[in-house]
This record gives structure tokens, C-alpha cells and sequence, in this order.
């Protein structure tokens, strides 16, 4: 909420005030997280950014793996180990260095130490918040004033009793003000 340590987020057309999540796998299962993890942890070093060998390398050992079917993808250029890469740097779990390679968080190598997935994925998402990578995106673009932690504030509005539970459209109204 608006307040001494976060004031309102001024109209600015160029931005977004309001937050969201990329929903790149709409499904976030935590042993497939490990996995795709685990990938990751032995294409270190490799090139990943306009790297279609590596990424068709990640996509063959999913597909090695059973974690998605053995189907020729319609684009030789396919940007299905594209979504997965997106999906973890959102999570908080890999990123891109500098070199364009893709590096492990200490989040990410957690859960390549056998650190049980959900608590870091928990951990994770009630930890996201704007001002993030994320939200500077070129297609994203959220209002860099923009200062939340959005679970963590949906929980605390849970907590307030004289709200207990928020329908979908009622969650509208703090995804649009609430920072």
C-alpha cells in the first residue's frame, strides 16, 4: 500500500504500474525443475543466446530424460529450450552472464546440491519482486518505481481479517495499486 516508504508509482505511458509473471510453463512441477537444473549445470560455459546447437543439445536430453515427447519439433530453430531457459531465469534460478552463457544462482545450484526443489522454488517465488530483471524487460517494461514483493503482499493482505479471501476479479484492485 501507498505510504511513507512507497509512494504512489506516477502515470507514466511509457511503463507499466501494474505487475505480473511471465507464464512461460504453466505448469512449474519441482522434480522437473531439478532436472532441467541439472542440464543446465553440464552446458555451463557453452554459449547460450543465438546458440540453436546447445539449446537443440538441452531440448534432446529432455527429451532423453522423458520429460517431454519425442517429437520433431515443426521449426528446426524451435524455441521450446528457449521457454525452459526464460522460465528459470524468472524463477530466480540461472541467468545469462555476460559472456551469454548460462550460469547457476546459488537458488539454482541448491537444488543441484539435492537442496529439495519446492523449498527453493517456495522460496523463490515469495521472494520475487519489482524492481526486477523481469520487469526491465524490452517487452515488459514495469515502472521502475514500482516497489513489491507481490506474494508476499497478497499473503499479507490474506493475513488482514477483515479480508480472509480474494476472488480472482477482487485481485485485480492490488495487482493494479498495490505497491
Amino acid at each position: 500500500m501507498p505510504g511513507r516508504d512507497n509512494p504512489p508509482v506516477p502515470h507514466d505511458p511509457s511503463y507499466r504500474r501494474l505487475w505480473m509473471f511471465p507464464r512461460n510453463v504453466r505448469k512449474i512441477e519441482p522434480w522437473k525443475v531439478a532436472q532441467y537444473l541439472s542440464i543446465f549445470e553440464g552446458i555451463r560455459g557453452d554459449t547460450w543466446a543465438g546458440n540453436q546447437k546447445v539449446q537443440n543439445f538441452f531440448r534432446k536430453n529432455l527429451v532423453d530424460k522423458g520429460i517431454v515427447r519425442d517429437a520433431s519439433p515443426y521449426d528446426p530453430h524451435s524455441g521450446g529450450p528457449r521457454t525452459y531457459e526464460a522460465q528459470l531465469r524468472s524463477l530466480g534460478l540461472i541467468y545469462r552472464s555476460d559472456r551469454k552463457t548460462i550460469e547457476l544462482t546459488l537458488a539454482g545450484e541448491s537444488i543441484c546440491n539435492s537442496e529439495p526443489p519446492l523449498a527453493v522454488l517456495q522460496r523463490q517465488l515469495l521472494n520475487q519482486q519489482y524492481p526486477s530483471p523481469y520487469g526491465a524487460g524490452p517487452q515488459v517494461r514495469i515502472h521502475p518505481g514500482l516497489r513489491v514483493k507481490p506474494l508476499l503482499f497478497i499473503l499479507n493482505l490474506l493475513k488482514r481479517p477483515e479480508i480472509l479471501s480474494l476472488t480472482a476479479d477482487e485481485m485485480i484492485i492490488p495487482v493494479i495499486y498495490g505497491h
